[in-house]
């Protein structure tokens, strides 16, 4: 081991440091290890390099989601070391991110995007990392550190189980687009918004609107319910899009003077259920600190009108500007989350921001399957949004049998799939809420496309 004077000022006053964590308690850690590794104490078998100081140090309990993890070395690093030489993990799962070398001796784990808030982390520097003279790290050495603030909450199955046997009872009549039913289940929606205490858009939770069906091109009135958590700090004026349509087919004859009534339990009670326990549960989780006082994004969660004339809720929203879209920072869809089958859960996003790939697999503590099949291009309420370059994701399980049909019923719901998915979903909104850029939007789709499935 060469002890040397090293000047790691780029590493420390780099934005990334002053965004995470406290550069005071940085530089003083590292002149400690420095001085322990110069009197002999860090010194590695034949001069092998030795890791003298990380940051965030170990046993910290209050790291930022936001920051990133570093090793300082007792010897130049060699850069074709660094693949895989340093790694984060969560109860075993490898965190996505990138590694570099800085100033020759600091190996950076830049995370792809935020944290978790209050949760344990290992990172790990492994010993393929060698010197600059051919020497491999003589041993690895892991170090354990716990973020700000509080867990992300876990979605409840009964809670979701409620809002599905309300809106998909026969007494609501399918929730035809444009109807008195359609307007039920909008009231239902909205009282339990207010309840939970989260604030109207425009002065009020119900939004009305008037627009044509794209399935026959009667004119519907219609409605979107729109409740918001606000966001705080330089973030604030910045938005997350958080949605589900309410609406379902409405009733088909029986042939003997009756009707069969199309419940739309999977299609879209369920999606509908997700986007209410994300509300409830984010509502709660950020009033009581859960974010630890990190600038935030608003976040507006949507319950969508007329989704099954044609994308009408939605693309209406999107045409009024309540909203700009240039301040919307992404988009979150559920339609038809309802069916976990083979553990998979399509996740689609059309290309719109490479940053969800890594997201989905970094928020995904269920271990489900996620398929990023490109396949519709707008067959759900994210296609507006898309098509007006925002970044969105559509989680989707999937059609069946009962698709659109009256058999369509809650008892068929796979409730322990939905709970799977909306953990997941909670902390890419976490995430979304708190990272300091937004995903790199993709070229926009142009007119939206819509269709009726």
């Amino acid at each position: 081991m060469k002890c040397r004077r090293r000047d790691r000022t780029d590493v420390t006053d780099s934005p990334r440091r002053r965004d995470g964590f406290s550069l005071l308690a940085a530089r003083l850690l590292l002149i400690t290890a420095a001085g322990a590794a110069c009197n002999g104490d860090s010194a590695g078998p034949d001069g092998a390099p030795e890791v003298m100081a990380v940051s965030p140090a170990a046993g910290v309990a209050s790291a930022p989601v936001t920051g990133s993890v570093i090793a300082w070395f007792t010897e130049a690093i060699d850069p074709g070391t660094v693949e895989g030489g340093l790694v984060l993990d969560q109860d075993g799962r490898e965190y996505r991110g990138e590694v570099a070398v800085r100033e020759g001796t600091a190996l950076e784990f830049l995370p792809s995007d935020p944290l978790d808030f209050g949760t344990a982390y290992t990172a790990t520097v492994r010993t393929s990392v060698g010197d600059r003279q051919g020497e491999r790290l003589a041993r690895e050495y892991s170090w354990n550190f716990h973020t700000q603030g509080t867990a992300p909450p876990s979605l409840d199955r009964d809670s979701m189980r409620s809002h599905i046997r309300a809106l998909a009872d026969d007494s609501m009549m399918g929730r035809a687009a444009g109807t008195a039913d359609e307007l039920r289940a909008a009231q239902y929606l909205a009282e339990r918004f207010e309840a939970w205490g989260l604030d109207p858009l425009l002065g009020t939770l119900i939004q009305p609107f008037r627009a044509p069906s794209l399935r026959n091109g009667a004119m519907l009135d219609s409605r979107n319910v729109l409740a918001v958590v606000p966001g705080n700090g330089a973030l604030a004026a910045e938005w997350v899009i958080v949605g589900a349509h309410y609406d379902a087919q409405g009733v088909i004859s029986d042939g003997a003077g009756g009707v069969l009534v199309r419940n739309g339990a999977d299609d879209n009670a369920s999606g509908t259920a997700v986007v209410l326990e994300l509300a409830r549960l984010y509502r709660r989780w950020t009033s009581l600190g859960g974010t630890a006082g990190v600038p935030r994004r608003a976040v507006l969660f949507a319950g969508f009108g007329s989704e099954e004339e044609g994308l009408v809720g939605s693309c209406t929203f999107v045409g009024t500007g309540a909203v700009p879209v240039q301040r919307m920072a992404a988009m979150v869809n559920f339609d038809m989350v309802g069916r976990l089958r083979a553990n998979t859960v399509t996740a689609q996003s059309g290309g719109s921001a490479s940053a969800w790939d890594d997201m989905l697999a970094n928020t995904n503590a269920a271990g489900v399957v996620i398929d990023p099949n490109p396949a519709c291009k707008s067959c759900s309420d994210y296609a507006c949004f898309g098509s007006a370059g925002v970044p969105y994701v559509w989680f989707f399980t999937g059609t069946h049998a009962e698709y659109h049909r009256p058999e369509d019923d809650e008892p068929l719901i796979d409730y322990g799939g939905m709970v799977a998915i909306g953990d997941m979903a909670f902390r890419v909104l976490a995430r979304l809420a708190v990272a300091p850029g937004r995903p790199a939007a993709g070229a926009p789709a142009g007119g939206a496309e819509r269709v009726l499935r």
